[in-house]
């Protein structure tokens, strides 16, 4: 099949279609349209690269904004799991504290009660004998 000859809409030099059926849509010749192809190839291209950059751009700033919660997370776990260790470790410590507090003013309180029961015994020991004393003289 023989081209018919025509002038390049691009560079507007003759050339030679490649059947006389595709003469009807050729306005090219072969290294305009290759040119014009590529040209189209590569904006697609970089149409998609500048999708997925800016894509990946959206990820990487919701990543960062995740990844700036995760201090104040972290800070908020610690704390709260130091306040409970701190906190068993006080009430334990308090505990102790009172305790041994208690049993020493328990271990006081009793020994100001002996020595008030034995006062006390003394007192009346030594009113029982006054009593049996004016007992006596009355006699």
């Amino acid at each position: 099949m023989a081209g018919i000859q025509k002038t390049c809409r691009t560079c507007k030099e003759l050339f030679i279609t490649r059947s006389s059926n595709s003469a009807r849509w050729e306005t090219q010749c072969y290294e305009c349209f290759n040119q014009h192809k590529k040209t189209k190839q590569m904006i697609n291209f970089q149409e998609r690269e500048e999708n997925i950059v800016k894509n990946l751009e959206n990820r990487l700033i919701k990543t960062e904004e995740w990844m700036d919660n995760i201090p104040s997370v972290i800070g908020a776990e610690v704390n709260n799991i130091m306040n409970q260790i701190i906190n068993e470790e006080l009430l334990s410590d308090i505990e102790k504290k009172n305790t041994v507090k208690i049993e020493s003013l328990t271990s006081e309180l009793l020994d100001r009660l002996d020595n008030f029961e034995e006062k006390i015994q003394r007192q009346i020991s030594l009113l029982n004998t006054r009593i049996v004393k004016i007992m006596k003289e009355m006699d």
